[in-house]
């Protein structure tokens, strides 16, 4: 049974120089070195899911380093890509070949 890890320790220094900087950086990244090996350690669990066949429409919404980035999808009745965005990603796919 996995658990979550243990909370991340903050890192702390009461210079504000560079070197104060540095040291938290340092104790940042050790941290995450910790956080990484205990999630790897504990494992995963994953489990597919059986999503169903079927027709309807998506939109997604995120953050990227270029800025916001949308995407809407729309499925036919055998849950395959249709409309406009099919065409786009056949002519990825095809650039990919």
């Amino acid at each position: 049974m996995w658990s979550p890890p243990a909370p991340p320790a903050v890192a702390v220094r009461h210079s504000d120089d560079v070197l104060g900087r540095f040291g938290v950086m340092l104790e940042e990244a050790a941290e995450s070195v910790r956080l990484i090996g205990e999630l790897l350690d504990a494992g995963t669990e994953a489990h597919a899911l059986a999503i169903p066949a079927t027709n309807g429409t998506g939109l997604g919404w995120t953050e990227s380093p270029r800025g916001k980035a949308l995407a809407w999808v729309a499925l036919d009745q055998e849950g395959r890509i249709s409309g406009p965005a099919a065409s786009r990603v056949g002519t990825q796919l095809a650039r990919l070949r």
